[in-house]
């Protein structure tokens, strides 16, 4: 498809928004495309707008000169937030934000920065972001469930079922293949007329098969309302407007009636004029108009707009950010060497902008040449660059590969009709060439680094002078409260004492803040880690910090939920416990306020925690919630913490209780969670005065113990805590783990995960016991080769219950046992398994001989 086909509507659009004679000239992008933004810096030159108008949140006009300042360099965003108080977008008075953001190859920042250049006054149109919010349904435009919603969402042009439909029908593997051939490619090479039809053409047909409910759901035709009544206001102020906007909205932004309707037809009595396209029968997506709304009043300290670092992973629409080009570093390279092209004399934009109305093929050859170098040389970097990462790692490929590859990416495009190779030929070329064998896990990583190429690590900057947000301003006030040193070049180390520093606390409550808003400030190197439980008798932290743009970048991000930390990480968790009904997953929650001394019983986070425990019937989940709250609860006093965690702990076992008579049939898995929640119950009972509730658990324990179909890790366990309460004498214990060693068949098999469920909670019991040992070494004696090593890791296990001291007292049994002492049986040394396999060849040949 070398030039798409174009209906009458075509030309009567270009004639009312793309005339350089007109009073207002809509030219129509798509983000980050660098074709897009190379006509329209010819368009400005050409034009020489009075005003340019852009496509973007209006209440971000006070952050232009920011943006535009050499200082500041891309990838950045503008970043909204919005606390809806007044609950003037739903009931649940939730908070929102979205991210806006800018690459070298955007054309609106282009636009912003040719404006700066020429001294044009340019500015953002469109509706600001909590309205927008307010004109969306629920789960549409920038109010879906995502974590990181986009202001730019290219899905009308890219996900719409009729463009896929023609994406398909040309053979196109996805969309942006289709963008790349016909825009990039061909918008590069042609003339600036021509490549504005294409896109509105293009867009028209969009917007065509878009319904005009769905645009009206996701807020699409309350921005548009907004955005005309701002260029009609800006025609009446300027001779000469630019609209820089989406290609999907110049359709709703250019009055029909100039080149869809006759004069005067409107609504249900709308008279087309007729075309190629549509005929008489006109699609309502292409009429639907909604009346300007009038703006809510909405306080200035529940919105925020400041400009952010981003990087270009975070912009690449493959990792998940939905609009815009993909692969930016393969763009960025385009772009950069289009514009040093230029400014070494390749092009003079004043002279070729002229050419807009009279196009001349003339010149195409030399621009086909021109741009077909800058695309294979940009082709041959990325081949070289990734051929030396893998050789680096793997040995290969090797130069004649990266020959081979460069080849067959000018072969392909030969063959695939495009004026010259892009992206989608350097894939094929570095998967067929790079990748050696099958395309799998292991031979993957040509692709991988390919992959990571294509998307850059770039980071932007921002000038110094940049506003930012009270969140922001804490952070820089308590690092100087604390006196650390946020300049240093490297990372530095602190060193907190927990228990005997007030001010320590702080700070390590401080950085823990900082931890749970995603900052990557601090990293804690040692130190108690109440998360996992571990080593809790620790009394100092070791901390390592480093300040980096990043760490601005992410406190902006946070600022939507506070001024402050404290009030940020507040709402944060509240936002979290809202959404949370696991109950584990919540006390996990709640041992991170803990760390970052937050009451949670002055936040009504107490109260929520008991209705989930409430109604959980999770057994494991409880029993996760119940290992938290205990272990809060032993170390609340030295922390300092004054909630009352006592009748939630007291709440969960209850719970647990009345689950746990139902699971003797557990999972083999499943195990070790429930002996666990045994083990931990047993020594709450111990700590706490709930007898009736320990009688309970006692009763329960001699049920589990008489079921047939009991886990052997269960059944070890429930015996030795019964036997720990006196509820079975040691000859019972020792009866029943008779039965298990003396068995035969599966059972035999299950006898080492009985004995590691004995000592995991009563480990006694070998030294109550004297025949204890002389039953397991007979067991041993009598096992097969190859079920000892089956059954090896349990028994390990077991025996990695016993403390050191144990462990010498239980050795010195089983030496006495074999008339050795102590010393002697330390002496011993192990055979290597040729001296063992020889061994146990030569005796079996011996007994054999005895027997004949």
């Amino acid at each position: 498809m070398e030039r798409i086909l174009r209906g009458e509507e075509i030309s009567r659009l270009m004639d009312a928004a793309c005339s350089l004679q007109g009073n207002a000239f809509y030219f129509p992008v798509r983000h980050h495309s660098p074709a897009c933004s190379l006509h329209l810096k010819k368009v400005i030159a050409s034009y020489q707008p009075d005003c340019i108008l852009i496509e973007g949140p209006e209440n971000a006009n006070d952050l232009t000169d920011d943006m535009t300042d050499p200082a500041t360099q891309a990838p950045f965003c503008i970043y909204y937030s919005y606390r809806d108080k007044k609950g003037l977008i739903d009931e649940d008075k939730g908070d929102y934000r979205c991210y806006y953001p800018f690459l070298d190859t955007s054309p609106e920042l282009v636009a912003l920065r040719e404006g700066r250049a020429a001294g044009i006054p340019a500015r953002f149109m469109d509706l600001p972001y909590e309205e927008i919010l307010i004109a969306e349904k629920e789960g549409k435009g920038l109010r879906k469930q995502d974590d990181k919603n986009s202001y730019n969402d290219d899905a009308y042009l890219s996900e719409n079922a009729f463009i896929q439909g023609v994406v398909e029908r040309s053979g196109y593997r996805s969309f942006d293949e289709f963008w790349e051939r016909h825009f990039e490619m061909q918008g590069m090479i042609g003339e600036t007329e021509e490549f504005l039809a294409d896109v509105l053409h293009y867009c028209v047909l969009s917007r065509a098969n878009t319904g005009a409910e769905t645009m009206e759901e996701d807020g699409c035709l309350a921005r548009e309302a907004y955005m005309r009544a701002q260029i009609a206001d800006a025609l009446g102020k300027h001779q000469k407007v630019l609209v820089v906007t989406g290609g999907f909205h110049v359709a709703g932004l250019v009055d029909p009636a100039q080149w869809l309707l006759r004069e005067g037809g409107a609504g249900a009595n709308a008279i087309a004029i007729g075309g190629d396209l549509f005929g008489d029968e006109i699609p309502q997506g292409l009429l639907a108009r909604h009346a300007e709304n009038k703006l809510h009043s909405i306080d200035a300290q529940d919105k925020g707009v400041y400009l952010m670092s981003y990087s270009m992973e975070a912009a690449d629409r493959l990792n998940g950010y939905c609009s815009g080009m993909p692969h930016p570093m393969f763009y960025q390279r385009i772009w950069e060497s289009m514009q040093e092209q230029q400014t070494t004399g390749g092009t003079n934009l004043q002279e070729d902008a002229g050419n807009i109305e009279n196009a001349e093929a003339t010149g195409n050859a030399g621009k086909i040449e021109n741009t077909g170098q800058i695309y294979e040389q940009v082709i041959l970097q990325f081949l070289v660059e990734v051929g030396k990462r893998v050789r680096q790692k793997e040995g290969y490929p090797s130069t004649f590969d990266e020959i081979c590859a460069l080849n067959m990416c000018l072969n392909l495009a030969r063959l695939r009709g495009k004026p010259f190779p892009g992206v989608y030929e350097l894939t094929d070329a570095v998967l067929s060439n790079y990748v050696k064998g099958e395309y799998q896990l292991a031979t993957d990583r040509p692709m991988r680094v390919l992959r990571e190429r294509l998307t850059g690590n770039r980071i932007g900057k921002l000038l110094e002078s940049a506003k930012l947000p009270p969140l922001c301003n804490d952070f820089e006030k308590l690092c100087h409260t604390y006196r650390l040193d946020v300049h240093a070049s490297t990372r530095k180390e602190l060193t907190l004492s927990l228990f005997g520093k007030k001010r320590h606390r702080e700070i390590s409550a401080f950085l823990y803040r900082m931890d749970f808003l995603g900052t990557e400030f601090a990293v804690r190197k040692k130190g108690p880690n109440l998360r996992l439980r571990k080593d809790r008798n620790l009394i100092r932290e070791i901390w390592e910090y480093h300040y980096k743009p990043q760490v601005t970048s992410a406190l902006i991000e946070a600022s939507v939920y506070g001024g402050t930390l404290e009030e940020a990480c507040r709402s944060l968790v509240d936002k979290q416990f809202q959404e949370e009904t696991d109950a584990g997953a919540a006390s996990s929650l709640v041992v991170r306020m803990f760390e970052m001394d937050l009451d949670f019983g002055k936040a009504g986070i107490w109260e929520k925690l008991n209705e989930i425990i409430q109604a959980s019937e999770d057994f494991f989940s409880l029993t996760k919630t119940f290992s938290n709250l205990g272990m809060l609860i032993d170390v609340k006093e030295l922390y300092g913490y004054e909630t009352d965690l006592i009748p939630l702990r007291d709440l969960v076992v209850q719970k647990l209780l009345a689950l746990l008579g139902h699971l003797t049939n557990v999972k083999d898995e499943d195990a070790q969670k429930v002996l666990e929640a045994l083990k931990e119950l047993y020594r709450t009972f111990l700590r706490s005065h709930m007898a009736e509730e320990q009688r309970y658990f006692i009763e329960i324990l001699e049920k589990m113990s008489k079921s047939a179909d009991l886990n052997a890790l269960l059944s070890g366990g429930v015996n030795g805590l019964l036997f720990a309460y006196g509820e079975v004498s040691s000859e019972e214990i020792a009866e029943t783990t008779r039965g298990y060693l003396l068995a035969s068949g599966e059972k035999a098999g299950k006898a080492a995960e009985f004995v590691r469920g004995l000592f995991y909670v009563a480990r006694d019991v070998i030294f109550a016991w004297e025949g204890m040992i002389d039953m397991l070494d007979d067991f041993l004696l009598r096992t097969g080769y190859e079920d000892f090593l089956k059954i090896l890791p349990q028994l390990r296990l077991a025996f990695s219950f016993f403390t050191p001291t144990e462990m010498d007292r239980l050795a010195s049994k089983v030496a006495g046992k074999y008339g050795l002492k102590t010393a002697e049986f330390e002496d011993l040394k192990a055979v290597s398994a040729e001296e063992f396999a020889y061994g146990k060849a030569l005796e079996e040949r011996i007994l054999q001989k005895n027997m004949t």
